[in-house]
């Protein structure tokens, strides 16, 4: 068997990017039907009459796997961040033009900022705004990766208006935001920018052709309007929440590929929050082709996941920008997580246990089987478990007092203390109905202290969150992790509890973000109130794992297969775990 050998040339043309692909026996060039047949077979020596049994190396039979389809068309120019797709692919040596070397030394020097930046900005935000305008710059397309908290709105408006009035460009802009944080963009448009308003789109205001007007739209209205606005060439298209798009089959990421636009960029703090294809949607968004298709990206996670993050993280670290607080925020306060452990009641007890009892008939022992065959099953199993965990009241087929909940009473016994210093508590549940029997229970204790509610079912967001920031003294604000998740502000608190533990850390870190975030002068105490020996505990353990997997590549369990990664069978996942010794 003869080994082919592979070199890349690639060439700089304008703003675009041209590949020359060389297969090589002997020094000598194959022909377009022999690179034909020995791409065809892969992996395997392929018999070619002319010159024998060859076959690519392994390392190279993966590479050129995602690039079959372009090496035999000769498709031409690409763009020039095509080149990274590439980038470090030790076994496919690439051969640069010097108008490319320039680009890529270029295209990691330091950053300049657009002249006309709005003075407000804080010395890390100029940096991230003169970072953005770089990649654009150089034909990019940025995701600005900031933890949440630290201003990631402003940053954006700053660079996009700024670059707006030096353009002579007639063509609208876009910004897709979760409905819940569309009014937040158009306060930060009015109260900093009031030159660019911003139109927020609907069915009977839709954006047109040759005008230079910043729209803003809800991802609900772009699935809507989809076959409007995919015939209209936008000059910036800027995704909020990014991590809404995720899924990449799903009406609102196609949606947001089918946009076009001169200059696309997006902003999350949460790009992964369960597994690297997230990142993967959101790239397919910024960058089409940067990181393959999606069916070859997931066959290369199931073959080896650890390579896999290793190649996807070099690809995309030049185009994205990640601060911490830590890092950049070092005026904010200290922020003190704790785990409060709460026993069940007796009547939880009974219930989880009869839960269980029921689950192990029901699904057997098998949870690989149960979370492929049984999903939906399996999930109401897992919601009902956790709806004894939190309060037995949740219960559809229980009707008991709010303090039968061992959370419940670890709430009001660490209330007393801190109501009594003046302090302001953030509540936060998924689980609204929760919420409203924690409520009823602070009320007959608390009957003074002023009480604010955020659900799904608030139609003004801003108005309780407005009433508790500015209340004096101590308040109380209850809060659905669904509503208020993303786009508030309630830095008067100084105290969060998070009644019910979710698998997904990122969704966890946004809730506490909406206290711990820049504007907060105290410490900020965090507790997690979790039951003992329950599935709560598992999911402790599981959400480090993802928290593993998101380092990594810059973690809400999309579907139920995924515990079967982590745990061996339902009795480890569910059943009711025995209390430990005192003394351990």
């Amino acid at each position: 068997v003869q080994m082919i050998t592979v070199e890349v040339e690639a060439r700089g043309v304008s703003q675009q990017l041209a590949f020359h692909w060389l297969f090589l026996l002997h020094g000598k060039e194959l022909t377009r039907d022999q690179i034909k047949e020995v791409l065809d077979g892969g992996r395997q020596p392929v018999l070619i009459p002319e010159l024998g049994l060859v076959k690519l190396t392994d390392e190279q039979a993966d590479v050129i796997a995602d690039w079959r389809d372009a090496i035999l068309s000769d498709s031409g120019a690409l763009p020039k961040y095509m080149l990274f797709s590439l980038f470090r692919q030790d076994a496919l040596p690439i051969r640069l033009s010097k108008e490319l070397e320039e680009w890529t030394r270029s295209l990691v020097e330091e950053d300049s900022p657009p002249e006309n930046l709005p003075q407000f900005l804080r010395d890390y935000q100029r940096k991230g705004v003169a970072w953005l305008n770089h990649m654009l710059e150089h034909d990019c397309h940025p995701l600005l990766a900031d933890e949440m908290g630290l201003g990631k709105t402003i940053q954006m408006l700053s660079l996009v208006t700024s670059r707006l009035e030096k353009s002579t460009v007639k063509k609208p802009s876009i910004i897709v935001a979760p409905a819940s944080v569309v009014p937040v963009w158009a306060a930060e448009l009015q109260s900093r920018f009031p030159g660019w308003g911003g139109a927020v789109l609907s069915q009977d205001n839709l954006p047109k052709k040759n005008e230079r007007t910043l729209w803003l739209a809800s991802y609900g209205q772009l699935k809507r309007q989809a076959e409007v606005l995919e015939k209209i060439d936008f000059d910036y298209a800027v995704l909020d929440e990014a991590q809404m798009i995720k899924n990449p089959r799903t009406k609102a990421a196609k949606a947001c590929y089918a946009l076009k636009a001169n200059h696309r960029l997006a902003m999350t703090g949460t790009p992964v929050e369960n597994r690297p294809l997230d990142l993967w949607s959101v790239f397919r968004f910024l960058m089409p082709g940067l990181l393959c298709g999606s069916e070859r990206f997931e066959q290369l996670a199931e073959a080896d996941m650890q390579k896999l993050l290793h190649r996807v993280h070099q690809q995309v670290s030049p185009f994205i920008l990640r601060r911490t607080k830590s890092e950049v925020a070092k005026e904010l306060p200290e922020k003190i997580e704790t785990v409060l452990t709460a026993p069940m009641s007796e009547i939880q007890q009974v219930q989880y246990a009869r839960l269980v009892e029921q689950g192990i008939k029901r699904f057997g022992n098998d949870l690989r089987s149960a979370t492929h065959h049984r999903g939906l099953a399996f999930f109401t199993l897992l919601t009902r478990l956790r709806q004894a965990s939190c309060d037995a009241g949740l219960l559809p087929w229980i009707n008991c007092p709010e303090m039968e909940s061992g959370k419940t009473a670890v709430l009001i016994e660490q209330l007393e203390g801190i109501l009594s210093g003046g302090s302001k508590v953030v509540i936060f549940s998924q689980f609204v109905g929760f919420l409203k029997r924690i409520e009823a229970a602070i009320a007959a204790k608390f009957p003074d202290v002023p009480r604010f509610d955020l659900t799904g079912a608030t139609v003004d967001r801003q108005k309780p969150v407005k009433e508790f920031q500015n209340t004096k003294g101590s308040a109380i604000m209850l809060v659905s992790l669904r509503a208020g998740g993303t786009g508030i502000t309630l830095h008067a608190a100084d105290y969060l509890f998070l009644m019910d533990p979710w698998w997904n850390p990122a969704v966890e870190d946004q809730a506490i973000d909406r206290v711990h975030r820049l504007g907060q002068k105290k410490t900020v105490f965090v507790y997690r109130v979790v039951s003992e020996g329950t599935i709560e505990a598992r999911i402790q353990a599981l959400k480090s794992q993802k928290r593993e997997l998101f380092q990594s590549l810059v973690g809400r369990i999309r579907d139920n297969t995924h515990f079967a990664l982590y745990f061996k069978s339902m009795q480890e996942l569910i059943a009711l775990a025995p209390k430990e010794d005192s003394e351990e």
